[in-house]
């Protein structure tokens, strides 16, 4: 016999990723590095995934650092904030 999912004797669904609570910075940054060890450990395949990410993630902050260092400070698609009357 089938039992609704709220009653008392159906089995507890588990633990829901979208309901942990976790904000940026230091606790966001051990949640992901946990996340990221858990999911290595358990699937060894990985590792080399890990390392192509890393590098990509490094060339495209390299080539982000150099845009923004050579981007033009005034943009020509928008008017300036004071205007000259």
């Amino acid at each position: 016999m089938r039992t609704p999912a709220d009653s008392p004797e159906a089995p507890h669904r588990g633990i829901t990723m979208h309901r942990i609570a976790f904000g940026g910075g230091i606790p966001g940054l051990v949640f992901t590095v946990g996340s990221m060890a858990i999911f290595l450990i358990a699937l060894p395949q990985l590792w080399f995934f890990l390392g192509l990410a890393v590098a990509l993630g490094c060339a495209v902050a390299a080539v982000l650092s150099f845009a923004h260092r050579h981007a033009k400070t005034e943009s020509t698609f928008l008017p300036p904030l004071t205007s000259k009357r």
